[in-house]
Parts: structure tokens; sequence; C-alpha cells
């Protein structure tokens, strides 16, 4: 109980941080890299992007190990009408988040686009 208790704070005090991420921390006493996902979306079909995200969490669920930190990128972009502009819409929505990590004091070492994964 004191365990979860400890994730249940960190998550917490993760989320009201930061407006542009909210973590979902896994085991705080292990170091693993993150696991960046976006979730791509269309308001007009929200309804289909609900039922989409709730199974790609079961999925993500089956196949990843629970020890790797999973935190979800929901982003929301009108533009996003075809499937021919997903590439550049997925780089504008990768640099608006390198941007916003910036801004929240992150430094990276090496090439961010390695350790993201698009839904």
């Amino acid at each position: 109980i004191e365990y979860i208790t400890q994730v249940l704070i960190i998550q917490m005090s993760a989320s009201i941080s930061s407006v542009d991420f909210a973590p979902y921390l896994v085991d705080i006493k292990q170091l693993f890299q993150p696991l960046l996902s976006f979730h791509l979306e269309d308001d007009e079909v929200e309804r289909a992007a609900e039922l989409y995200d709730r199974r790609t969490r079961y999925t993500l669920c089956q196949f990843l190990p629970r020890r790797i930190p999973y935190t979800e990128f929901r982003v929301v972009n009108d533009s996003m009408l075809a499937m021919s502009q997903t590439d550049s819409w997925i780089n504008q929505v990768k640099n608006a988040f390198l941007q916003s990590l910036n801004r929240h004091g992150f430094i990276f070492l090496n090439n961010l686009d390695e350790n993201m994964v698009v839904i």
C-alpha cells in the first residue's frame, strides 16, 4: 500500500506541474527508457477516437513489459484530413513536443526520434 501511495503521489504531482504531458509511472525504483506515443485524433470523429484509444491501450498492455514507463500524448489537430498528410503532421507534433520539453528544462543527449513510437 505504501508503494502504491508513492506512485500515486508522483503521478498527481507530475500531472499538476505540467499541462503539456502527464506521465504514467510504473516503477519509480527502476530506470528505463520511457516509451512515448502520439495518439492521432480528429475532432470530427471523436467517438471513434475514444474507442480506438481504449483498444490501443489494451493492445499496448498486452505486448509491452509493465516495467516500461508509458507516456501517452493525446494530440487533436483539425488539419489531419488525409493519410498523405500524416508524415508532415507527425513531424509538426514532434517539433512542438520537443519545444514543450525544452520549456520544461529537459536536455537530450541523443536523437529523440529514436525513442518515439507513433500510434
